[in-house]
């Protein structure tokens, strides 16, 4: 007898509905949507920190050069061209953190129409006598409009010269999205959705 209701109850069982597994299935999506979200967030976080970090060890190794090789007329670490004067910006970091991907030629960490900031091995050889090696300084390709149609592509941290003023200003920095955090030196918009952290030396 036992038996027999159960085997009835067993019989008389019906699977999920479409409208069920549809409900499943929706679930499902959003709860990937947030995880994915959450994770480009930890990513991105990840990134900024890690730009920081290197910008910071950038700057401390300026200053120790600073500290043992500055003279009047280099301050820092400089290089000029054959007619004497001085050229600027430069990537910071070796060759080998740009290699050549994604419309970037190697050593090259930023470039738009008819300009390549690129990799300068005078300024790098002068930092490793103070360094055993050069930190990290590339970053995840960003590109941005800088007005009138100019597209800027960027991906590592750049040395560069303000000659607006006198004397010139002398900082170390790198550009990234407007939301990009700038925990030390001065933050400033640079172009559309984009904004340049930058650390002055002085």
């Amino acid at each position: 007898m036992l038996y027999n209701e159960l085997m009835l109850k067993a019989g008389s069982r019906k699977g999920f509905t479409l409208v069920e597994l549809l409900i499943v299935i929706v679930v499902i999506g959003v709860l990937a949507t947030i995880v994915m979200v959450a994770y480009g967030n930890v990513g991105k976080k990840a990134n900024y920190a890690k730009m920081s970090t290197d910008v910071t060890s950038y700057v401390n190794l300026m200053k120790m050069w600073k500290a043992e090789f500055s003279t009047t007329s280099e301050p820092y670490p400089l290089t000029t061209l054959p007619n004497g004067v001085v050229a600027m910006p430069f990537c910071m970091g070796d060759v080998s953190q740009y290699p050549a991907a994604d419309g970037f030629a190697a050593g090259e960490c930023a470039y738009y129409t008819g300009v390549s900031i690129v990799v300068n091995d005078d300024i790098n050889s002068k930092l490793l006598q103070v360094a055993s090696q050069l930190p990290s300084a590339s970053f995840p390709a960003f590109s941005f409009d800088a007005g009138g149609g100019l597209i800027i592509h960027v991906r590592g941290i750049i040395y560069q010269v303000d000659e607006s003023h006198s004397p010139p200003v002398l900082s170390v920095g790198s550009i990234g999205p407007s939301d990009m955090p700038c925990p030390q030196g001065q933050s400033s918009p640079f172009g559309a959705g984009a904004s340049q952290c930058m650390v002055t030396l002085e």
